[in-house]
């Protein structure tokens, strides 16, 4: 059935489920990285809107997967439909539940009834997908039967809470335990929405007057936008179709004036504050964004050192960073647990971990990361990241850098990755208050104290979608480590 699947003609729009699926099977079963999968769907999409279509549909099912996975095995199990070990059939009904309950529930539902199409894609192309992936099954009858069994009230009922809320803002039941341990139900709710929700990106300008243009540009093209009220030359624009892909390829993107960022990276960066002549230390780069800002940050007057574990992504960031010369930025490929081994280049200024961790906060960005929230899962980033502060505060020790500011950081809303790390190394370290005036006030820097509870919470800060304009969730840290005098 695969090869007949593989060869068959559709519409234009059965092309495009079938190609959102399989990518979706890349994902979910084969686990390929995103980066592999978004360039699978741009070489497989014919033109821009074909892209912009299977991207939006790709990542609304991933973010929506739990809903959607649970309905499809509550209709074929009432059903009694079996898929014999199908996967892309099986995922090609995860894309069409959405775009049924998304677009065309009402017009489907008349065509099936009466037994022929209406002036509509989706329910031809739904029937001649159907047709393929269930040839004994009339498809008609099996969507008719779909439909009326997809009411998500009445399924949500049989679910206990807090599966029925899992299941309601699709997010995972683990990640509602912890949170639910933080914050109010109401609260939660609200974050959830956020993350469920892509209302806006961003575009961070690297100077006045590339700002200047890019609003010029902006404004013919009639893109609505907003100044961010955080930081400066940062634009918040309204994600309509087609509207991040005309960015992208603007030739002040491609010479490196502008560049599409997470406002949270740009956050990271200001909390760093590089300044010309610092010579900072990124030891977790990849994916190399906080490393791109920092080098404008500082004027291109100063010296980077990049490191990561992963040789593939450092090859990646010297592909895409064809604006910034290469003899800019000192790359390194080690482990950053043994930083004390590795590194020999002198006291830094400035050292920026933005250590791994569950991606919790981050998914708006990255939808995928929902589905692997785990207690075994956070407990492999917490060990992970104590042993890379660890060997840090024991390089700075053992080479006295008593000067050097070392900013923690990673996007997770979980305690346990955050205030809980912090709370276990105070006794080693020097706690900077990154509420202190000098620090953020003078910058106009909004920044949230750590959850309550903790030694470090009124030092450190955090960001949250809700409370700063669509900013990805994020734990900061800025510290020293006392030596003593040789």
């Amino acid at each position: 059935m695969k090869n007949r699947m593989k060869h068959s003609t559709f519409a234009p729009g059965g092309q495009l489920v079938m190609r959102v699926a399989d990518a979706l099977r890349q994902m979910m079963i084969r686990e390929n990285p995103l980066e592999k999968i978004l360039k699978y769907l741009r070489n497989q999409a014919g033109n821009k809107k074909e892209r912009a279509k299977s991207f939006m549909y790709f990542m609304q099912v991933i973010k929506h997967y739990n809903l959607l996975d649970a309905l499809v095995r509550h209709v074929t199990r009432i059903k009694e439909i079996s898929f014999h070990s199908n996967e892309i059939a099986w995922f090609v009904c995860l894309v069409l539940i959405f775009h049924v309950k998304q677009e065309a529930i009402s017009s489907l539902h008349d065509a099936l009834v009466k037994r022929r199409s209406v002036d509509h894609e989706v329910p031809q192309m739904t029937l001649d997908l159907l047709d393929e992936i269930f040839p004994v099954t009339p498809s008609w009858q099996y969507i008719h039967e779909l439909i009326l069994s997809v009411n998500l009230k009445t399924f949500l009922v049989a679910f206990p809470h807090p599966d029925s809320f899992a299941l309601q803002f699709a997010h995972p039941t683990f990640f509602i335990d912890k949170m639910l341990q933080l914050v109010s139900e109401k609260r939660l709710i609200r974050l959830m929405q956020e993350h469920l929700e892509d209302r806006r990106f961003f575009i961070h300008a690297r100077d006045a007057t590339s700002l200047k243009e890019l609003i010029a540009w902006l404004n013919v093209k009639n893109f609505t936008y907003q100044p961010d009220r955080d930081i400066p030359r940062l634009l918040q624009v309204l994600n309509e179709p087609g509207w991040k892909q005309a960015i992208a390829s603007h030739p002040l993107n491609s010479c490196g004036k502008i560049a599409l960022v997470d406002k949270a990276s740009v956050m990271v960066v200001e909390m760093l504050d590089p300044r010309a002549g610092d010579t900072i230390l990124d030891l977790c780069a990849a994916p190399f964004m906080k490393t791109s800002i920092s080098f404008w940050h500082m004027g291109q007057h100063g010296r980077i050192i990049a490191n990561d574990v992963n040789s593939s992504r450092i090859q990646a960031a010297l592909d895409g960073m064809a604006t910034i010369p290469r003899h800019s930025i000192h790359w390194l490929n080690s482990d950053a647990r043994c930083m004390s081994s590795f590194y020999r280049g002198g006291e830094p200024d400035k050292i920026l971990l933005d250590v791994p961790c569950t991606g919790s906060g981050s998914f708006m960005i990255h939808p995928r990361l929902k589905w692997v929230q785990s207690s075994r899962f956070l407990q492999q980033n917490v060990v992970l990241q104590q042993s890379i502060l660890a060997d840090v505060i024991k390089t700075c020790k053992e080479n006295h850098w008593k000067e050097t500011k070392i900013l923690y950081a990673n996007c997770s809303y979980y305690a346990d990755e955050g205030e809980g790390v912090m709370d276990k190394i105070m006794p080693s370290i020097e706690l900077i208050d990154l509420h202190d005036y000098q620090i953020n006030q003078t910058r106009g820097l909004r920044v949230s104290s750590g959850w309550k509870g903790f030694k470090c919470s009124s030092k450190v800060a955090r960001t949250f979608p809700d409370l700063h304009d669509g900013c990805q969730a994020f734990f900061m840290a800025l510290f020293k480590v006392p030596v003593e005098t040789p």
